[in-house]
């Protein structure tokens, strides 16, 4: 009797908490519901904190696409025995303008990639490299300046199974400008 009694309040209090994590994820959803997904195209334009954004640029390829404009920087991956693994490298330009003084200013490390479950960030040392007259990730323009930016999207064939690299050049890559409240994104051309 006295074991029915334990077991009966042992699963009470596990439904007890199941149901207060489900309302609390209720409440929270709620109060942070899911962001609404604007996707924007190449040689669009988009507002985002007095920031005007356009994406006026794209070049997709191996990893010659750098090569040829930085010859001493290797985008292939070399295991510790030797093995060479195959790159794939997305060069974005953006302009970006101050339009407004809604905005202080725009940092370029929020901005990532993705491609289905796949995400990441651009390469800083490649970033740098790319735009060799840029000090900082934030920008800090006064209304009416422009900036033009070259963000390198860096893909290698370690960071997905062999059937998905194979069809890698066929995947859709979005640059995510912002997550909250509203996702915005751009949608990388079709390689």
């Amino acid at each position: 009797m006295k074991r029915n009694l334990t077991v009966c309040i042992i699963f009470c209090c596990i439904l007890l908490f199941f149901c207060m994590a489900v309302g609390k994820g209720i409440i929270l959803h709620e109060k942070y519901p899911d962001p609404q997904i604007v996707t924007y195209q190449y040689g669009e334009a988009v507002l985002v904190d007095g920031y005007e954004i356009s994406f006026i640029g794209w070049q997709w390829g191996d990893s010659k696409v750098i090569s040829t404009i930085l010859p001493d920087f290797d985008i292939d991956y070399t295991d510790e025995n030797g093995d060479v693994y195959e790159s794939r490298v997305g060069l974005i330009d953006l302009t970006i303008t101050k339009v407004s003084d809604n905005g202080d200013n725009i940092d370029l490390a929020n901005i990532g990639f993705s491609s289905g479950a796949w995400g990441n960030q651009f390469d800083m040392d490649l970033f740098y490299r790319l735009n060799p007259t840029l000090n900082d990730m934030v920008l800090d323009l006064e209304v009416g300046n422009i900036q033009q930016v070259t963000l390198p999207l860096t893909l290698n064939e370690t960071h997905f199974p062999q059937e998905q690299w194979e069809n890698i050049d066929d995947r859709e890559f979005y640059i995510n400008l912002q997550y909250y409240p509203e996702h915005i994104r751009f949608l990388c051309p079709n390689q």
